[in-house]
């Protein structure tokens, strides 16, 4: 008779490449790119509620979140996370440092690039409950590597495929191209040699809004 004290093994987790795609729209800018230049110390005010992404339904946040906490890197899972709270895009979140994040008040900084850099685009965001944790596991694998970087939630030399590895292995994604052409209005910038099960993470993103190198990249 088993001991009553005991608890059974929890079965384990489903295979990365067995789960199905969940698509959400706050990751549709991640791929975007348009270098900071190093951070400005302005103070931000608070993010407007109109620049904030649309929340998941509550069964696919908690579903995103519980595919986060598997990832083994815990600035990966943060900046994912920091990707659905904010709707920014990769440079955005490579650049945000230690200092950036406050727990007691949480809240997170993140600043506009050079171009765009006026006190109206630079902006605290309110960090949800949900991902307090993983901005937290962030913050202390930094205090505990003593590691020089200045950045928070990227490696020390930031890359845009790391994170795009991360989002394919928790199999996340933005809504995708309805018709599947990628052509035209809204093209499909995707990255088949980053992804290790194929050109599956791709992005339906508005031709201007892309980068010039990425709007040549588009239209190939």
């Amino acid at each position: 008779m088993p001991d009553r004290g005991t608890r059974p093994a929890p079965h384990p987790a489903p295979p990365a490449h067995s789960l199905p795609w969940l698509t959400l729209p706050a990751l549709t800018d991640l791929a975007l790119t348009d270098r900071l230049r190093g951070p400005c110390d302005c103070t931000p005010p608070p993010a407007p509620a109109d620049w904030l992404p649309t929340p998941p339904p509550t069964g696919r946040l908690e579903e995103a979140t519980t595919r986060l906490t598997r990832l083994a890197h815990p600035a990966h899972a943060a900046a994912l996370a920091t990707t659905l709270i904010t709707g920014a895009d990769f440079d955005q979140i490579a650049e945000a440092a230690p200092t950036d994040y406050h727990p007691s008040r949480a809240t997170l900084t993140l600043h506009a690039p050079a171009r765009d850099r006026i006190p109206t685009r630079c902006a605290a965001y309110r960090v949800p409950a949900w991902a307090r944790p993983l901005l937290d596991a962030a913050t202390r694998y930094h205090q505990h590597h003593k590691t020089r970087s200045r950045r928070l939630l990227t490696e020390t030399e930031p890359t845009l495929t790391a994170l795009l590895q991360a989002a394919e292995h928790c199999r996340l994604r933005p809504p995708q191209d309805p018709s599947g052409r990628g052509r035209g209005r809204y093209p499909r910038p995707y990255f088949p040699e980053a992804l290790p099960d194929g050109p599956h993470w791709t992005a339906c993103i508005p031709l201007k809004k892309l980068p010039p190198d990425l709007q040549t990249a588009a239209l190939r």
